[in-house]
């Protein structure tokens, strides 16, 4: 037993000599998405339902987002020595809906099969917001004054909000004998989706950490994050309104289940208290 005791003992203060360092803060910064989540790729025809032409009926993934914000509540990491450790972060980042740009695209898309029978007047999206836990490891340069790091880690996302949003658009028709353009009816369209199961992915990051005394450090980091949701319930609800405001049709229904793959490039400066 006092063998066993003083082998703990002796273990205990090993790794007390080779803790380096503790590191516990904030950071805040841009979010960039990537790729199919971004604005830069819309593509808003959903090909299994044959009302594709209303906006809210969002096929293949692609997410029309903008460049928002990301806040990491928490930033931790522990060096076992001076060069490597553990590290978790909790960020949550948000993105706006590009609704000039989705307006835009299925006011096309419309006009290419009904020319000046349907005008798309308006398209207001609620963000998109999702929370992030990443769990993984750090590699460091082991600097005195200024430290250059490596991260790599599990990216959990407990659930994501996307896709509420509410369109408005107009129909009109020919007159064959004025051949003038006459205002027929509006419809009114709001989808709600429930926010997605949890997500796996993963994170890559480096940056810089500066000492500004003994007890705190400042860094800046840019970091890459993927990861595939999937949103399986979507509800529709459509009304079809005349020029006195008379609700003429209402209807609800469900679009299909959707799955995204999210990727974003954070930029993120931040302050924290070494020990």
């Amino acid at each position: 037993m006092k063998k066993i005791f003083l082998l703990n003992l002796l273990l205990f203060f090993s790794l007390y000599n080779y803790a380096q360092e503790g590191y516990i803060g904030i950071a805040l910064g841009s979010s960039i998405p990537l790729g199919d989540y971004s604005a830069s790729s819309v593509n808003f025809i959903d090909n299994n339902n044959s009302d594709w032409y209303f906006p809210n009926v969002i096929n293949g993934g692609n997410g029309a987002a903008t460049s928002g914000a990301t806040l990491k509540l928490l930033d931790f990491h522990y060096k076992f020595n001076s060069h490597i450790g553990i590290a978790y972060s909790f960020w949550g980042s948000s993105h706006a809906i590009n609704d000039k740009d989705y307006q835009v695209f299925i006011q096309g898309q419309i006009n290419s099969v009904y020319p000046s029978v349907y005008n798309v007047t308006g398209n207001t999206s609620e963000p998109y917001f999702f929370p992030t836990h990443n769990i993984g490891m750090i590699l460091s340069t082991g600097g005195e004054s200024v430290n250059f790091n490596l991260k790599g880690s599990l990216a959990i996302i407990p659930s994501m909000r996307t896709l509420n949003s509410e369109s408005i658009i107009d129909v009109n028709f020919i007159d064959p004998t004025l051949g003038t353009s006459v205002y027929a009816y509006t419809v009114n369209e709001e989808m709600e989706s429930t926010n997605s199961s949890i997500s796996l992915g993963f994170s890559i990051g480096a940056g810089i950490q500066y000492y500004l005394s003994y007890h705190w450090a400042m860094n800046a980091y840019v970091d890459y994050l993927s990861f595939k949701t999937d949103i399986n319930e979507r509800n529709i609800k459509s009304e079809l309104i005349n020029a006195s405001g008379m609700v003429l049709v209402s209807e609800n229904y469900s679009a299909e289940p959707l799955s995204m793959d999210i990727s974003t490039f954070n930029l993120t400066l931040g302050i924290g208290y070494v020990w």
